[in-house]
């Protein structure tokens, strides 16, 4: 600091540790502006995507797949709530929600219907985890 004849004043206290750390940390974020940013992760070739295709037609039965989850047995297992089964005004489905099994063959069976709630006469399940 300077005093009113332009002279150095020696800094004392908690003053001087205070403009120390601000001149500090000026610098400090001053050299980080000079830091181009990091290189992005380099993306994979494109050849290497396949084209995709469609796995399996799915029955009448399931108008409207949810979740899936791939079993032990390599079964790809689908809920199907079916809410796209619903006729106009109707208050239950036309066709159950179920789920069914897809082999890695490509065949499909109806695993089971799902048990409906007595109260609303319906079943919703959305989503599947496969646990071990």
């Amino acid at each position: 600091m300077l005093d009113r004849t332009g002279s150095a004043m020696p800094l004392s206290g908690s003053a001087g540790r205070w403009l120390i750390m601000v001149a500090a940390s000026v610098l400090a974020f001053a050299a980080g502006c000079d830091t181009p940013p990091p290189a992005p992760p380099e993306q994979p070739k494109s050849t290497s995507l396949q084209k995709p295709k469609l796995l399996a037609e799915l029955p009448q039965a399931a108008p409207t797949p949810d979740g899936m989850a791939i079993a032990k047995d390599g079964n790809l297992v689908v809920a199907c709530p079916n809410y796209g089964s619903y006729a106009k005004d109707a208050t239950k489905p036309d066709k159950p929600a179920n789920f069914l099994r897809i082999a890695p063959g490509g065949k499909i069976t109806n695993w089971f219907d799902c048990p409906v709630l007595e109260e609303t006469g319906r079943a919703c399940p959305m989503g599947i985890a496969i646990g071990p």
